[in-house]
């Protein structure tokens, strides 16, 4: 058979290339404030980054790319977003929903909560994108974000002199 060449994959890509090094540089930087332990500044950040793949796929659904380092791409940018946003939600119920007396049954109990939505969301998924298709389904997906970056902004810290 013949071998598949990506060297015009590659020369589509150059021109964002210098893009690609600036997000990988915002992603050290979020995971060096993240790893002193500073939720609260990172917080919304961390949901940015966690939404990304979404915006991603709504994009992909749009246009439809036949680019196999494009879709790649995609695809190796919505694992770093739910890892960021898995680590920020983690950090967030270790340090804000689980301290106290009880640690380990507070943090059971949120990630408990968190697992349910992915599993209802998941359940339900298939179905909603067979009945509206794959563009509304993903701008359905971005209106449902919308709560969560505005949760972000608002949610009460336990270190907040109001909240102690």
């Amino acid at each position: 058979g013949a071998l598949v060449s990506y060297e015009g994959d590659l020369e589509a890509l150059r021109p964002y290339q210098s893009s690609v090094q600036r997000v990988a540089l915002a992603y050290f930087q979020l995971a060096a404030s993240v790893g002193e332990g500073n939720v609260r500044h990172a917080l919304f950040s961390l949901v940015c980054i966690f939404n990304l793949p979404f915006l991603v796929y709504t994009w992909f659904a749009w246009v439809q790319p036949s680019s196999v380092l494009l879709i790649g791409s995609g695809i190796v940018l919505e694992y770093f977003g739910y890892g960021f946003g898995f680590v920020g939600l983690t950090l967030f119920m270790m340090q804000q929903v689980a301290p106290g007396k009880h640690q380990m049954a507070h943090y059971a109990f949120a990630s408990a909560i968190m697992n349910l939505s992915v599993m209802v969301t998941g359940a339900v998924s298939g179905f909603l994108s067979d009945a509206l298709g794959y563009k509304l389904f993903f701008i359905v997906v971005m209106l449902a974000t919308v709560p969560i970056f505005i949760l972000s902004r608002v949610v009460p810290f336990r270190d907040d002199k109001t909240n102690r």
